[in-house]
């Protein structure tokens, strides 16, 4: 389990606690936070760092988590247009971070981009470089630059060396997408420096155009804009792979931004309900006019009312439907469909899943966090036209995607292009329920639902460990209808 709720365990309310015992199976950087993307956006996230043997000086080390916040917090909020993005964080702190270091020495700098909002930051040093090292906790191929960019979720590791004049120098935040008005300054200040001393700044640092920009927010080919600036899936892995050519199972998964009418008679079938489940969820009528829902291949998914793991009694098999199928619960609803997206996989097999972003709703990339496990990204493009899922299928079985087996990154966060797509391989080796999730589209459910985000399921119920006794148990809690006739 990793504490999602309603999949692995019940939620944590409030006045009470739940305590994780966590058995580390691999070093790096990573963090923690809520799973409500709203409290998450109001500050509740922090730095999970696991450190091996070797990683016994800490003296060296410093971790920037990288942020943003509204001007009024997001879970007090009951407007129909939550707000935006007001200003960028480093460490909490909205000005004057210090990133203090001694001359001479090597510093590792752990990097976290823990927005909630759609904000991928570019992060720009000043007089100095930053040695990639890592990337989610897995090791790559070193590269070295003065800029790189960081997608909600992804987490880097950089060597900065102190070796510049004694001073204070400019680390410069651009925001991206929905950040992008948005700049912050934090410092690199060497020890003997004074506090109050100028910052410097080199001219060619944190200085670009649009069209560099909208390099940065693809997530990729960001080398085009110059060789110093580094997106994580441009990046190599150094350790080699062990891959086979053709997948176990190839899966196909297209999702948009697909838009929906204000609510109509015509829509509820004359019943007028919008809160029992076969009828559309009561979000559809909040807003007057048309409102746009990212979906995966046009379906929403829709939380079960109990922790599918450890309660799978309570998850109706009605409200189940796969990636391609839609569920018996959406016989009456043609328009919108809300449902258990669930995806079942077998164990110990090598899986590929294209992700594809149609393109047809808008011009965003989407950024999804896996969870559960690593993959190797072993392909991705873009290109200038919306695309299909049957498109894609073409070029595949005509030769025309490409994919590398040699040094792909591993990763468990990845942005997914603008009409483009990206290609995950994984072997399934942890049994379980893991999500797969792009947050930013969860930012406030009362407006457009619960988010992007579908279930996969490894292996089968029976394989999965015995639920503790006492484990925590949540859900319904509806007794049997009261009738009453007259005699």
């Amino acid at each position: 389990m990793d504490g999602v709720s309603m999949i692995t365990q019940c939620p944590i309310l409030p006045f009470s606690g739940f305590r994780y015992k966590i058995y580390p199976e691999s070093t790096g950087t990573y963090f923690y936070h809520a799973h409500s993307v709203s409290q998450q956006g109001d500050g509740l996230y922090g730095s999970l760092t696991v450190r091996g043997p070797r990683d016994k000086d800490l003296s060296w080390e410093r971790t920037l988590i990288l942020s943003s916040r509204p001007p009024t917090p997001l879970t007090r909020h009951a407007s129909l247009y939550p707000p935006t993005p007001g200003e960028l964080l480093v460490n909490g702190q909205a000005r004057q971070a210090l990133v203090r270091v001694k001359y001479g020495f090597r510093y590792l700098l752990r990097l976290v981009n823990a927005n909630a909002y759609d904000c991928p930051i570019l992060l720009s040093t000043h007089g100095h470089s930053l040695q990639i090292l890592a990337a989610d906790s897995n090791p790559v191929q070193s590269m070295t630059g003065t800029n790189v960019v960081l997608f909600p979720g992804e987490r880097l590791d950089a060597i900065l060396i102190a070796d510049q004049t004694i001073g204070k120098y400019v680390l410069d935040l651009q925001g991206l997408r929905e950040c992008r008005s948005l700049r912050q300054e934090a410092y690199i200040f060497y020890e003997d420096a004074a506090l109050n001393s100028h910052a410097i700044r080199t001219p060619d640092a944190g200085n670009f155009n649009e069209q560099s920009l909208k390099i940065a927010e693809s997530g990729h080919h960001c080398h085009k804009i110059s060789k110093n600036v580094i997106c994580s899936l441009d990046l190599k892995s150094s350790k080699l792979p062990q891959l086979k050519e053709k997948a176990d199972e190839t899966i196909y998964v297209p999702f948009d931004a697909n838009t929906f009418s204000f609510f109509t008679d015509e829509m509820t079938d004359n019943s007028y309900n919008f809160y029992i489940s076969k009828y559309y969820p009561a979000y559809l009528s909040l807003k007057n006019g048309a409102l746009r829902i990212p979906q995966i291949n046009g379906m929403s998914f829709k939380y079960p009312p109990s922790p599918i793991l450890s309660q799978p009694e309570n998850t109706l098999e009605k409200s189940v439907c796969s990636l391609d199928k839609r569920s018996s619960e959406c016989t009456d609803t043609p328009l919108f469909c809300e449902c258990l997206q669930l995806l079942q996989i077998s164990p110990q097999k090598t899986i590929e899943i294209i992700l594809i972003n149609e393109g047809f709703g808008g011009n965003a990339s989407y950024t999804f966090h896996l969870h559960g496990y690593n993959a190797s990204i072993i392909g991705r493009d873009s290109f200038e036209q919306p695309l299909t899922k049957n498109k894609i299928i073409s070029m595949d079985l005509n030769g025309k995607i490409r994919r590398n087996f040699i040094n792909p990154v591993r990763k468990d966060t990845f942005v997914v292009p603008n009409k483009g797509y990206i290609i995950l391989r994984f072997y399934t080796d942890n049994l379980g329920y893991w999500l797969w999730e792009v947050r930013s589209t969860a930012l406030y459910p009362p407006l457009l639902g619960p988010g992007m985000q579908f279930l996969m399921r490894v292996g089968l119920q029976r394989n999965l460990p015995v639920v503790p006794i006492e484990f925590p148990s949540c859900g319904n809690n509806k007794g049997m209808d009261l009738l009453f006739e007259n005699s």
